[in-house]
Parts: structure tokens; sequence; C-alpha cells
């Protein structure tokens, strides 16, 4: 008798309890990404909060409904994809391939973030015969965008 009090008990005390689903975020990743005179703003993790139209594009703040939202791309820069730094690994020149007219200059990093080196003329070759055997960015430099390179000297 105890049994199936405790049975019946256990039984009736499950079907009250249900689970309520509240709106919260599960991370505080994010970041920004900047292009010019656009910048994006972007958190992982949150429940939709707003959407905001600009022309046929949609930013949703938070999780983004694909069934409503436009592919955002920027095609003013799309250029700047097809310049490609040569060869990579470099001995010492390194060449640069593609439309280099835009550029303003071109700025050598460590992978520390120390600047080594500015161009400001000539993009085509750069001479790297005097650096160490390292991994390097190469950052290209127009006047609204920039595109950062990785490349390695041996």
């Amino acid at each position: 008798m105890k049994q199936s009090i405790l049975i019946l008990f256990l039984f009736f005390g499950c079907l009250s309890y249900s689970q309520s689903i509240v709106k919260s975020s599960i991370d505080v990743g994010g970041a920004s990404v900047n292009n010019g005179n656009v910048q994006v703003l972007f958190t992982i993790g949150e429940t939709l909060v707003r959407e905001i139209n600009v022309g046929n594009i949609i930013i949703s703040e938070g999780f983004i409904n694909n069934a409503e939202s436009s592919e955002l791309n920027i095609h003013e820069n799309s250029w700047l994809n097809d310049i490609i730094a040569y060869p990579n690994p470099t001995k010492g020149m390194l060449s640069i391939k593609g439309d280099t007219s835009k550029i303003i200059s071109i700025e050598i990093y460590s992978l520390l973030g120390a600047k080594l080196m500015t161009v400001k003329n000539d993009f085509r070759e750069i001479n790297l015969k005097e650096f160490e055997n390292a991994v390097y960015l190469v950052k290209l430099n127009t006047t609204n965008a920039s595109k950062t390179i990785k490349i390695i000297k041996q």
C-alpha cells in the first residue's frame, strides 16, 4: 500500500513540474568589424532582440532568422580579395599581384604587433631579405579599407 501511494505521489508530482524558457544570453562573446565608415558590432548566443533595416539589408542583433534576412555584401572593396602576395613562403623578395593602384601604403608587422617596415611606393615588390626567418603580417592599406596577409620568410 505504501509503495502504491509513493508511486502515485511521484507520478502526479512529475506531472506538475515544467520547464520555462527565458530569453537570456548564452555567451557574452563577440567582436566588431570595421571597413572604412561601416562598423558592425555583434555578440554570440543571444536571442533575437531587434532588426535594423537599411535599404535591402537587414541586420539582426542576436540570433539571425534566415527566413527574413538578406545576405550582407560590401562590393566596393572586393578587389582587395584578388590581391595576393607570392611566393609564400618567400626567401626575400615578396611580390604583390593584383590591382595595387588604390593602395596608399603597405606595412610589415611581426606577430607581436611591432611595425617593422612601411612601404609608401612601388608596391609590386617588397624586399624582405634583411628580415629574420619568421612569420610576418603584411597589411595593405587603402583610403577606406585594409587587408592583412600572413607570410612566411624562410
